[in-house]
This record gives C-alpha cells, sequence and structure tokens, in this order.
C-alpha cells in the first residue's frame, strides 16, 4: 500500500482516533488504531468497546493501486501527523517488514513499535 494524503486531513483523522482510543485500557489493541486504503479512499478506525469511529478523508492519490491497512499506536500516529508541515502532502507506505514509512521530500518517519499487519480479515459495519 502506498498513497498520498495532505498532512492536514491526516492529522484531523488521527486526532478523531485518539479521541476514542483508549491508551491506559487492560487490553493493548484499544490504544491501536487502523489505518488503511480501501477503493482509493484512506481510513482510520479506533475502538474503545464502547464507542467505535470509522473516519474517513478524502481520496489520496494512490500510487501503486492496491490497498492495505495496518494497526498502529493512536498516540503515535497523532505524533507523527503532527510532525510534519499541515500544508504539505505526506508519502505512506506499508512496507513488507510490517513498518509503516510516512516520508516528504527528506523526512522519513518509520513506525515500527506494536504495528500488526491485517490480512484476511473482513471489517464490518454494524
Amino acid at each position: 500500500m502506498r498513497c498520498k494524503i495532505r498532512a492536514s486531513e491526516l492529522r484531523r483523522l488521527s486526532e478523531l482516533a485518539v479521541e476514542v482510543a483508549d491508551p491506559k485500557a487492560l487490553l493493548p489493541i484499544l490504544a491501536m488504531a487502523r489505518l488503511g486504503v480501501q477503493a482509493g479512499r484512506l481510513s482510520v478506525a479506533a475502538t474503545s468497546l464502547v464507542v467505535s469511529i470509522l473516519a474517513q478523508g478524502p481520496p489520496p492519490v494512490s500510487l501503486d493501486g492496491q490497498d492495505g491497512e495496518v494497526l498502529l499506536d493512536a498516540d503515535t500516529l497523532r505524533k507523527v501527523a503532527r510532525s510534519f508541515d499541515p500544508a504539505v502532502d505526506i508519502e505512506i507506505e506499508l512496507e513488507e517488514n510490517h513498518r509503516a514509512l510516512f516520508r516528504h521530500g527528506k523526512s522519513r518517519i518509520r513506525v515500527a513499535d506494536r504495528v500488526v499487519v491485517l490480512e484476511g480479515f473482513e471489517l464490518r459495519d454494524g
């Protein structure tokens, strides 16, 4: 999965996920946010088992035409989104070694801590 999205839009989506995800929960999965591209749209999902959110951004520019998704720590995702200038486009890439790479120009941020690749799972609404 490789796509580009405006940093301000990624920041908005990550802020919504952090509001729902609970970093102090007993289950580590509840501190995570799912970042995914499906059918040309970037989405961020999070849950606290009481409240869930699925936020979609505008269609990003897909660089390889593939769909994909990854679980990241929600707070880490927010910190990554905040580290870029809101006016720039960020390229997001899911690497083969289960790392997420965020880059703009010469700036690169790899997130490998607590990353889980989702394969073969179907997420359903409702």
